[in-house]
């Protein structure tokens, strides 16, 4: 609240600004200032400033007075949670800095809009205006504004869980900010961009950037900057489970945050002590560190915090025999989550209170065993639209690293010209002085031209090569990641149908506990498939080979594969039986194979009826491995025969239930199976069914 004097002082200065004989236009930029200057000490007062200001740039008809202190009342709503209004004088702000010429000023209100609906979620408008700032400012040469908003554009994506999108704006950021040495700037890129690779997976390159953002912080004698970093390195080391590591830096940061008597600091760094703590299996000491930090939060209020360790703390109680104790904290986490809709708690504190109670009451174990199922789902396939982000990700990348490749082969083979060119122009120069030296250069100069052409054709040879690599490479990824959101649709289709029934009431609780070990073990499957594909996309995504052949046991990939796949199948009656003998060992890349049984196999299940069998065959020779997949399902034409591995012609086509398929997926099958060095065929007959045979190397 302000104090009873403030509301003279705009007038009082008005007047001592006026007895100094500085013009009027002075005079508003000075309220315009002092306007900014109270944001954070009176409100009310940094208002009168602005006010006062605004009413003088009126009578005088100073735009750019008029545009900064529209927006200082646009600041005071933001900060007043009036955003609607907010909007409105910096927009007000913008109209007077364009009639005024002001750049700097225009691109300033410009970002202030697009902050505030990005606080909305209003993603697409605040883009909008990002994207007008960031041309604004480039335009001027306005390097500090384009980097804050190429950084707030990563900031979006990545709350929007786009991190292929978030990496891109935020590694964009960093050289804007290099080129002017704006070490603050960097290092915000530095944090932001380890933060992304963090959720990827990449905890090398996470580490490294948070290692780069922190020697700025040192450099600049920024203590908190430096605490932020140290936290980060501890998160990283507890994602990749090094505790050890994770604790060393969280006390670190902890006796940095008590250096910096910041209490919000204290108590994040606490919380991360205590967590580290429990699991290095220390529980005294994590139970110590738990109660501090709930002990802070008397005064300290973070909402993440609090339920966190409310969750930690009643966790280790009940793992430690005091269960009516660490009852009442779940029930406080929990009760917390819910209030604040944060699902990841939910679950958490859910599945607790359900493992809690089975001791004591089965009941309500039952009851809270439901809602941690029901939130199970839902953070599980945020966590699946994490890993599809990263395929996202690794895809882009290696499609710039082969560009890279690329014109690297480029400026070799202009380099090779010039030094060619060289050589032959100091072969004339030099001749002159000698006939005989003439004679003796032209010779080595044509020694060296043809060498030179040589070279030259090899490396247009190289560079051919290359462009019809990354042709087939970005066609081959385009088609392989069609196949991969339909090898995962209809697994999560089952799983999200069975937990609707189950929420609709048509499974009862006793029937889903009979479920349980099933989809448990379809959810494994669908890990292990997503495991699978990352292994596989990041060798291959890079530009390694194609193939990495090893000994494979057909046997167990059918196994997964049936595991995967038999709630579809079960949907429609379908028996599927394992006709494999034991060690049908093949040499292949076991990613690639396990793609294309999966893939026969689905397209089996689409094609045959109600109540029909898939059988399934395999056997290994000296020769090699053999595998079938046989089904009874609607068969083929002739004609569908012919085209059946033809990259041209109409490929859509329908189940025997309706499921759409696109047709690319028996390409992808038919370049995998090349890929290994075996090869695939097919017999089939209208209204009897199909067999697909594939025969691979032995190993």
């Amino acid at each position: 609240m302000a104090s009873p004097g403030y509301s003279q002082r705009p007038d009082s200065l008005l007047q001592a600004s006026r007895k100094a004989g500085l013009p009027d236009t002075t005079r508003v930029m000075i309220l315009a200032k002092l306007a900014n200057a109270y944001q954070e000490a009176s409100m009310d007062t940094a208002v009168q400033f602005a006010t006062k200001g605004l009413e003088l740039a009126r009578s005088i008809n100073y735009e750019k007075g008029k545009g900064g202190c529209l927006q200082q009342l646009g600041l005071a709503d933001l900060k007043r949670n009036v955003p609607e209004r907010a909007v409105k004088y910096y927009g007000e702000a913008l109209k007077s800095f364009e009639q005024a010429g002001y750049a700097y000023g225009q691109v300033s209100a410009i970002l202030s809009m697009a902050d505030i609906y990005y606080r909305q979620s209003k993603y697409d408008k605040a883009l909008e205006y990002y994207r007008q700032g960031i041309e604004l400012a480039h335009r001027n040469d306005d390097a500090k504004h384009a980097g804050l908003a190429l950084l707030s554009i990563g900031g979006l994506y990545s709350d929007l869980s786009n991190y292929s999108e978030a990496l891109k704006y935020y590694l964009q950021a960093l050289p804007v900010f290099e080129r002017q040495n704006d070490r603050e700037g960097m290092a915000m890129a530095y944090t932001n961009i380890a933060t992304v690779y963090s959720t990827l997976g990449d905890h090398k390159k996470a580490l490294s950037y948070i290692g780069k953002g922190m020697e700025i912080e040192r450099q600049n004698g920024n203590k908190e900057g430096m605490l932020f970093n140290v936290v980060n390195t501890g998160i990283v080391y507890g994602e990749m489970k090094d505790y050890n590591n994770a604790l060393i830096y969280f006390e670190k940061a902890l006796k940095l945050a008590d250096t910096l008597e910041d209490a919000n600091w204290q108590l994040v760094c606490m919380n991360n002590v205590a967590e580290a703590y429990y699991y290095l299996g220390k529980k005294a000491e994590a139970e110590a560190r738990y109660k501090d930090v709930l002990k802070l939060t008397e005064t300290v209020s973070d909402i993440f915090i609090t339920i966190s360790a409310h969750e930690g703390l009643g966790k280790i109680l009940v793992e430690t025999g005091r269960v009516s104790e660490g009852i009442i904290h779940l029930k406080q986490a929990y009760k917390l989550a819910m209030e604040k809709g944060i699902k990841e708690s939910i679950f958490k504190a859910a599945k607790g209170l359900s493992e809690a109670y089975a001791k004591t009451n089965p009941a309500l174990a039952l009851d809270y065993y439901k809602v941690y199922a029901e939130y199970e789902d839902s953070v599980y396939n945020d966590k699946n639209d994490k890993r599809i982000h990263q395929l996202q990700y690794e895809y882009e990348l290696g499609k710039k690293e082969t560009q890279i490749a690329l014109l690297e082969k480029d400026k070799a083979l202009a380099r090779s010209r010039e030094e060619r060119n060289v050589v032959l122009v100091g072969a004339l120069l030099t001749g002159i002085a000698s006939l005989v030296l003439i004679v003796l250069l032209l010779l080595r100069s044509r020694a060296a031209e043809k060498r030179s052409k040589e070279l030259i054709s090899q490396q247009k040879d190289e560079i051919e090569q290359q462009a019809r690599r990354l042709e087939d490479l970005n066609t081959f990824k385009d088609k392989t990641f069609t196949v991969l959101s339909h090898d995962l649709r209809d697994p999560l289709s089952s799983f999200t149908t069975t937990m609707m029934l189950l929420d609709e009431g048509f499974i009862t609780s006793e029937k889903f506990a009979s479920l349980k070990p099933a989809l448990n073990e379809q959810l494994n499957s669908l890990n292990a498939l997503l495991d699978s594909l990352l292994k596989w996309s990041g060798s291959y995504m890079r530009g390694q080979a194609v193939a990495i052949p090893e000994r494979t046991d057909l046997g167990l990939i059918v196994k997964q594969c049936m595991s995967l796949l038999q709630p579809v199948a079960t949907q429609k009656d379908i028996v599927i039986e394992d006709k494999i003998r034991e060690n049908t060992i093949a040499c292949c890349d076991p990613a690639q194979i396990e793609i294309v049984i999966r893939n026969l196999m689905t397209n089996a299940i689409k094609f045959t009826g109600r109540n029909g069998r898939i059988m399934i065959t395999a056997f290994s020779t000296e020769k090699g491995a053999t595998l079938s997949v046989a089904d009874t399902g609607v068969g083929m034409t002739a004609g569908q025969l012919d085209t059946l591995f033809q990259p041209t012609g109409e490929r859509n086509t329908y189940g025997t239930h309706g499921e759409r398929g696109l047709g690319v997926g028996l390409l992808l099958c038919k370049e995998f199976i090349d890929a290994n060095k075996g090869s695939i065929a097919v017999n089939s007959m209208q209204g009897k069914g199909t067999t697909f045979t594939l025969q691979l190397p032995a190993a």
